[in-house]
């Protein structure tokens, strides 16, 4: 099995703009985002950062999926 991604991967990049990193070195939630839509993008890359090493290729697979059924409700 591959080691855990760090949580210096979970990089928000938008419009160009400087990257945003999400979470923090123990893999949290960065508390600066908290009640911003980022804070809302880095509490779910906390979440799959968290389980995301206990779930299958399968259910990563899912996951993707069920991501783009929000694409597709909009």
């Amino acid at each position: 099995m591959h080691p855990q991604p760090s949580p210096t991967w979970y990089l928000y990049n938008a419009d160009g703009a400087e990257p945003l990193r999400l979470l923090d070195d123990e893999g949290r939630a960065d508390l600066a985002l908290s009640g911003t839509p980022h804070g809302v993008l880095a509490e779910l890359a906390e979440a799959i950062h968290e389980a995301g090493c206990h779930l299958t290729e399968t259910q990563l697979r899912h996951l993707e999926l069920f991501v783009a059924l929000q694409r597709w409700r909009r």
